[in-house]
């Protein structure tokens, strides 16, 4: 199941430590939505933890890609 996810929202789908599968959709050459395949991957700021791509943690970075 996919999910989809503003680039405004601080979710793990939008940060730079979770390394689940992601891409970015465009609308008038910028980037708006992040779209994800798998929602739960590790994330590199709990120690390779499991996170899902709806969580929101303390250490939460703009994804540098958005």
């Amino acid at each position: 199941m996919s999910a989809v996810y503003r680039i405004t929202e601080k979710k793990c789908a939008t940060c730079r430590w979770w390394n689940g599968e992601r891409g970015i959709e465009f609308r008038a050459n910028q980037p708006y939505y992040v779209k994800v395949g798998n929602s739960s991957s590790t994330c590199m700021a709990k120690s390779n933890g499991s996170a899902s791509a709806a969580t929101v943690c303390p250490k939460w970075t703009r994804w540098e890609k958005i």
